[in-house]
């Protein structure tokens, strides 16, 4: 594993990985996923945070049903459209416990927060 001083956190839920991305100061091409319990070995998180990130983690891996990527379906439009204004809901919440010079991502694509650090 990579040097302990994580630049940026982003939070994208992917089956078979952790829903926190991490990039490390000294590998800042590189993102790793974590899982919350792992994550927390380098940044502590509130309990409530941590269980509420691992239940929306949860939630895709539960819907999944098969080697398709087709085959992770929502109940419906709104029910993934929540899902997904809940992921980012949970991503606002991180930038507000973790250090400000920390940059936040949501989905890879979205910036919660663009944090000081150089990477």
């Amino acid at each position: 594993m990579p040097d302990d001083e994580i630049v940026s956190v982003t939070l994208w839920a992917e089956l078979g990985a952790g829903p926190l991305w991490v990039t490390f100061a000294d590998e800042p091409q590189m993102r790793v996923p974590l899982d919350v319990e792992e994550f927390q070995r380098y940044l502590p998180l509130p309990a409530s945070l941590a269980q509420a990130i691992t239940s929306w983690d949860d939630e895709l891996t539960a819907i999944y049903r098969g080697d398709d990527p087709q085959l992770w379906r929502f109940e419906s439009p709104a029910v993934r459209q929540d899902w997904q204004g809940r992921g980012r809901t949970l991503a606002e919440h991180l930038a507000r416990e973790l250090p400000d010079d920390m940059t936040i991502g949501y989905f890879g694509t979205e910036i919660i927060r663009r944090g000081t650090r150089s990477f």
